[in-house]
């Protein structure tokens, strides 16, 4: 993400529906993190993904069910990924 000041703080926002399970379809560039599976809870027409990022950070994803979604179990490593384009830069 490209940033006025390089080097400041900022909070990087991305809808929980714009977060992805597995791996990213080729082609774009799409941000692609690594976490640990926290919960993962049905809200009836998809579920819900709490995960842990390396540093401790806490991530939410939306997802419908899928080959992804099923694989995804408490404690379990995941891939979460989503189009560049859809996170937001808020500067503190």
């Amino acid at each position: 993400y490209d940033a006025a000041d390089a080097g400041a703080r900022a909070t990087l926002m991305i809808r929980p529906e714009d977060i992805h399970l597995g791996a990213p379809p080729s082609g774009g560039t799409p941000v692609i993190l690594k976490a640990t599976v926290r919960d993962k809870v049905f809200l009836g027409s998809a579920w819900r993904i709490y995960a842990a990022l390396p540093s401790g950070q806490e991530i939410a994803a939306h997802s419908a069910s899928g080959e992804a979604v099923d694989h995804a179990v408490k404690g379990g490593a995941i891939e979460l990924w989503w189009p560049r384009d859809r996170g937001r830069v808020l500067a503190l």
